[in-house]
Formats: C-alpha cells, sequence, structure tokens
C-alpha cells in the first residue's frame, strides 16, 4: 500500500466486488439477477416479482438491505424481533418438581398438562391461571429443579407460518 498525499498512513484495502453477468434463476415468485457479490459480505441482485406473488417469510439476526423499487408497487413488511416472536402462542411452563405425585397440578385453576417426561412436566396456563399460583403448588409437594417458560423456536415458529398448525403441535 502506498502512502496518502497527506503523508498519514496507508488505507486499508476494501473488499473487491466480483461484478459478473448471472444466469437468471427462476423463482416460484418470479426471477432474480445477481450483478455483484462479495462472498459473505455483500450481494447485488435485481430482484423481479410477479404481481400477486410475494417473497418467502425471511429471518435474519443482523442484515443490512437496500431495496429500490424500479417499476410498479411493493408492500413491506417488517416483522417483530425474535423476542417478540417466541413471546406469543400459549403460555407454558415446564416444572421438575421430583417428589411430586402424578397429578399434582390438578388442583390449580386453568392449568393443563402437555406433556411430563420422568419428573418433569409441561403445563398450559390459561388466562386465569397464574405462573405463581404453579410455583407455590410445585413447592407446596417438594423441592423444584425447574420451573422456566417454554417458548416455541424459531424452526416451530416457521413452522406454525408454513403449515398453519399451533405452535407445539
Amino acid at each position: 500500500m502506498a502512502p496518502t498525499q497527506s503523508g498519514s498512513s496507508p488505507a486499508p484495502a476494501a473488499a473487491q466486488a466480483e461484478v459478473f453477468s448471472a444466469p437468471r434463476q427462476d423463482k416460484p415468485w418470479g426471477h432474480e439477477l445477481i450483478f455483484a457479490a462479495v462472498d459473505g459480505l455483500y450481494a447485488g441482485k435485481i430482484i423481479q416479482v410477479r404481481a400477486g406473488h410475494a417473497l418467502s417469510l425471511q429471518y435474519h439476526r443482523d442484515k443490512d438491505e437496500t431495496i429500490s423499487v424500479l417499476a410498479g408497487e411493493a408492500l413491506f413488511e417488517y416483522g417483530p424481533d425474535v423476542d417478540e416472536l417466541t413471546e406469543r402462542g400459549p403460555v407454558r411452563f415446564w416444572v421438575d418438581a421430583p417428589g411430586a405425585a402424578t397429578g399434582w397440578y390438578r388442583s390449580i385453576p386453568a392449568v393443563t398438562l402437555v406433556e411430563q417426561d420422568g419428573s418433569r412436566w409441561l403445563l398450559e396456563l390459561d388466562d386465569a391461571a397464574g405462573e405463581q399460583a404453579v410455583l407455590r403448588a410445585a413447592l407446596a409437594v417438594g423441592s423444584v429443579h425447574e420451573f422456566r417458560r417454554d417458548r416455541p423456536t424459531l424452526t416451530q415458529l416457521f413452522r406454525n407460518v408454513m403449515t398453519g398448525t399451533a405452535v407445539h403441535e
């Protein structure tokens, strides 16, 4: 690297984009042409979406995008972050109470057993039930080794959106 005209230290080399003419890639919603790419850092695409079609649902933890509509109109939906997404769905708690007898939770109003695995119970709470009532009932029958909210994974949420089924089915 050569020093800059001001005599300061040289500027770091920037990643070089590979400019090429990619073949058209047909998609269910239209097609795309990639016109520039820097591996893992940047992709320049021209995307054509047919009228009445939509791009697939996407989730990116960290991504910058610039979008320009060259012709026609587009409706963009920008959704909630991962914490907001996983808050959706039924309120469920995993309770690990090794000393509890089968059915210990039945005395708690508005609580339903979803799954049991050994001393662990996955309980679903209706709006009327409170998590503190569940914890108190579990502590009343012995020690509690785990008490945590069960949140669906992004995979479960995506499957729900694509199939229209409930979050934990």
